[in-house]
């Protein structure tokens, strides 16, 4: 788990390491900024994904027979946004 961790962070580096050349300079900023510019809208897609997954949760403990959802990681939260 911390080697994944790790590896993810050391891309992450590098990939800000491809500042340093004219070239690629450009796409690394572009990217930046538009990663910093969707956080809003990461926010709301979130709490539209919470919204949905919450009311299927409901509807999973009103069923006596069957899942209509099955429990991934067995954490509320995660499990109501991954459903």
């Amino acid at each position: 788990m911390v080697a994944s961790i790790t590896i993810c962070i050391l891309w992450a580096k590098s990939y800000d390491w491809l500042r340093l050349f004219d070239e690629p300079a450009f796409f690394v900023r572009l990217l930046s900024r538009t990663l910093y510019d969707i956080k809003d809208f990461t926010i709301l897609f979130l709490v539209a994904l919470a919204m949905f997954g919450s009311s299927t949760y409901m509807l999973q403990y009103n069923l006596e027979k069957g899942d209509l959802v099955e429990s991934v990681t067995n954490v509320f939260m995660i499990d109501l946004v991954i459903n």
